[in-house]
């Protein structure tokens, strides 16, 4: 059952004078800005709006767009309840600007206080909402005042993993700047990207002389094995499905696999991969890259697509070949692609600190773990015991190489 709440840029409304999703009843307001939560499982009436604003949002965020979020919360997600924070420019309701999943975490979750949470898992690599660039700080304003008029939803919001220098990142920063918002960071990292700020013969310049070696070493290697081809392929091409399950074979088979992490691990994982990527899924774009040796597969990537911009979900390659590195040659290739063919406009790697793609991919985006709630003297002490509380687990994390809750962001 949807859970509904419409303000005017932050006067409530109760729930009683609500319409339908379709045909709320909206209150006459001089305000351009109008606010909903709603059910994920009710929003298939705005999925054509949802889709616009992914397309032009400050900031991509593929994981936030319908197909993927609908298919992690069928299939991974399944015991949490998850719900939209929508906010709309006019009072017609067809322009979405703001999007905000959004779940509610408490003691049964782990959680020492309750808080509201920014949709995330192990298959999320970023939770940065969308957002128009029409009035961004406004946007936000919106999406705080929904929640805190709302009796379910916790005032405390908790965000895992947040580009605090992006556009999105700054544009909550002014709006904190200019509210009574306090906002604190548990923990923070750099994470690797690469941008086509230049050509890939001056990127790989860059590169210390012994990386570069390593890689002309273990490619020409490989070579001499029979012939090397690689190819990018979208939900359009006839040998889509083929390479989808290829891909997903080879991680099963490997040291993945062993662990239980890789997709066809688990059912709930492998029937959440069946959805998301989908031949016929086609928001997000999901593209797999491809190296063959001698028109066998022995390594692939599954690359989310949005704005030209491409998130690196899962990598697998054949480890009978580990010590020719296909996995690290893969990644060069792609990187090459982007700079010199524009096939992209950015590569993020969704990935940790100190990943091995440091070594090739030279740009850092910085990454935040943030607790936001209101200035007062309550929330305060709430947000001390939420952020001792993630510290403390934190370490036990490094110690044990476990977390008691979801461990958040992707590790490939």
């Amino acid at each position: 059952m949807a859970v509904r709440s419409i303000c005017e840029a932050g006067k409530a409304v109760s729930p009683e004078d609500n319409g339908s999703l379709e045909n709320p009843k909206l209150i006459k307001s001089k305000k351009r800005f109008w606010t909903q939560i709603v059910s994920l499982t009710d929003c298939e009436s705005i999925r054509k709006y949802w889709l616009d604003l992914a397309r032009q949002a400050i900031e991509p965020n593929p994981f936030y767009e319908p197909d993927y979020l609908t298919a992690l919360a069928k299939h991974v997600r399944v015991k949490e309840q998850h719900f939209l924070v929508l906010v709309w420019a006019n009072n017609c309701l067809n322009e979405l600007v703001g999007l905000f999943p959004i779940t509610r975490k408490g003691l049964k979750n782990g959680f020492p206080v309750a808080v509201t949470c920014c949709s995330f898992d192990s298959f999320i690599g970023v939770c940065t909402p969308l957002i128009s660039p029409c009035a961004p700080e406004e946007i936000w304003g919106c999406f705080f005042k929904a929640v805190k008029a709302h009796p379910k939803f916790p005032d405390i919001i908790y965000i895992p993993e947040f580009y605090i220098n992006g556009a999105t990142g700054q544009a909550l920063k002014t709006h904190i700047n200019a509210a009574k918002v306090i906002k604190h960071s548990i923990k923070e990292f750099e994470r690797a990207i690469a941008l086509p700020h230049t050509d890939y013969k001056t990127y790989s310049d860059a590169w210390s002389k012994k990386k570069a070696r390593n890689i002309r070493s273990r490619e020409k290697k490989l070579n001499k094995l029979g012939k090397l081809s690689f190819e990018i392929i979208d939900q359009s091409h006839p040998n889509f499905r083929d390479a989808f399950v290829a891909v997903l074979a080879l991680e099963k088979a490997g040291w993945k696999g062993k662990k239980g992490t890789a997709l066809a691990s688990h059912k709930n994982t492998k029937n959440f991969a069946e959805f998301a990527f989908n031949s016929s899924i086609i928001a997000p774009c999901t593209h797999i890259s491809l190296m063959r040796l001698d028109e066998r597969i022995i390594a692939g990537q599954l690359n989310l697509i949005s704005q030209k911009t491409a998130f690196f979900i899962k990598s697998a390659y054949d480890e009978e070949r580990a010590n020719f590195g296909p996995g690290i040659i893969l990644y060069k290739w792609v990187l090459e692609q982007m700079l010199d063919q524009g096939a992209y406009v950015e590569l993020d790697s969704c990935a940790d600190a100190n990943h091995h793609l440091e070594d090739i991919w030279l740009e850092r985006k910085q990454v935040q773990e943030i607790v936001l709630a209101p200035a007062t003297k309550t929330h305060k002490r709430k947000m001390k015991r939420l952020i001792l509380w993630r510290r403390f687990h934190q370490k036990l994390k490094g110690v044990f190489g476990q977390h008691p809750v979801q461990t958040v962001g992707l590790r490939r």
